[in-house]
């Protein structure tokens, strides 16, 4: 095969990649910290006389460097791969040539990035801060200070430089009171595999949060440049239970041919019939991330209210349902009502009587205020309730 049967294959002429910190990452940039770069020219054609001196890389302002490998790949294409130092602080123009014949009608120009450049470009997505509350971590943007054992701070990073030069940044996480005071800060470390990329998902523990109330500063810093900065506040149990909002409560039926639907209202059970209340509660606290242990009482017509269901739930600025269950016609007859307890007090009561004759006082609940309506996000919740009710119901379980 004679020589001017070689050529760039049409897939891909040229690809440029670089090195740091033993990394490579496959990009046509040169960032500041770029140890070595590395250039592939991707050529067709077969001659059994070639050699990799055959092979140049011209680069303006320096001259020609030889490719230092030819490697055979599929279909009679083989890569020429070159090896050389960077041109700090200035681009670098790169042409092949076979035998000091150009192969390319452009020169590829690969752009220099200065750590500025590269800090411009290196974008935070998604930065979440999540409250490590017992058994969960939930996003949020506030939570209660005797609750959370740690803070989670989450963002991607992004950068189509690729991510290895990250490494050289000194980037960071850092706790702070107000975006002023610095309490504490937290590395931020990428693996071989993360750097080699362009995205990488990145999370910090903030172990050791102080747990005392008011407003937080969570940021990704690199130095002196913020990448990203989150607020959070920080409550005292007292204002998160103040800031409870119930909405009227809801209540399953089941009749006695097993159907079930959802009231406004409790109704007269007939035989085999079944009822219990289904409570909404929620925060009205922006993004709260908290716990709250709750009893669920019935309230007997004679004797003390006896416990339906003791647990402890997530409340969110979102919708939070509260169902213990159902009570069969002849237990429903032997009660007034229904009541939502945190420790000694009534958060929420209602009858189970669609005419009560006998109204509880205050401290039993059924005049507790009501703060919240019913909204398109509660509904479909009572309804993804109420399908997995039936669903359990007809598995037996």
């Amino acid at each position: 095969m004679s020589t001017t049967e070689i050529k760039p294959d049409a897939r891909d002429a040229l690809t440029v990649s670089y090195e740091t910190g033993g990394v490579r990452v496959r990009r046509a940039v040169i960032p500041w910290c770029t140890e070595a770069v590395l250039a592939e020219a991707r050529l067709s054609g077969q001659a059994n006389d070639i050699l990799a001196t055959d092979f140049t890389l011209g680069i303006e302002g320096r001259g020609d460097i030889s490719a230092h490998q030819i490697t055979p790949v599929e279909g009679g294409v083989s890569l020429a791969h070159f090896r050389f130092q960077p041109n700090f602080g200035q681009n670098m123009s790169l042409t092949v040539k076979f035998r000091g014949k150009a192969l390319h009608a452009r020169a590829t120009v690969v752009p220099y990035l200065t750590r500025e450049a590269f800090l411009a470009q290196l974008n935070v997505f998604l930065p979440t801060v999540s409250a490590q509350l017992h058994g969960e971590t939930v996003a949020c943007r506030g939570y209660v200070a005797s609750q959370s054992k740690n803070l989670v701070a989450t963002c991607a990073l992004v950068s189509e430089a690729g991510l290895a030069p990250v490494r050289e940044l000194d980037l960071e996480t850092r706790l702070m009171v107000s975006e002023e005071i610095l309490i504490d800060r937290w590395p931020i470390k990428l693996s071989n595999h993360q750097a080699s990329g362009t995205r990488a998902l990145v999370t910090t523990v903030l172990d050791g949060v102080p747990r005392r109330t008011g407003h937080w500063s969570i940021g990704w810093h690199s130095l002196d440049h913020t990448l990203s900065q989150n607020s959070l506040m920080a409550y005292g149990l007292p204002a998160f239970i103040r800031s409870l909002r119930m909405s009227p409560v809801r209540y399953f039926h089941q009749s006695a041919s097993g159907i079930y639907s959802v009231l406004e209202s409790p109704v007269k059970l007939k035989k085999n019939e079944m009822l219990g209340p289904v409570f909404s509660i929620q925060s009205n606290l922006p993004g709260i991330a908290a716990q709250l242990p709750v009893i669920i009482e019935a309230i007997p017509k004679t004797g003390e209210p006896f416990t339906l269901k003791e647990t402890t739930i997530t409340i969110t600025d979102g919708v939070n349902l509260l169902a213990p269950g159902m009570l069969g016609s002849d237990e429903v007859a032997q009660i007034l009502g229904f009541r939502l307890m945190y420790r000694k007090q009534v958060l929420q009561a209602c009858s189970s009587d669609p005419q009560p004759s006998v109204r509880i006082s205050s401290e039993g609940g059924f005049d507790a205020p009501v703060g919240l309506g019913w909204n398109s996000e509660s509904e479909n919740q009572l309804l993804m309730l109420m399908q997995t009710l039936t669903s359990r119901t007809q598995t037996g379980s």
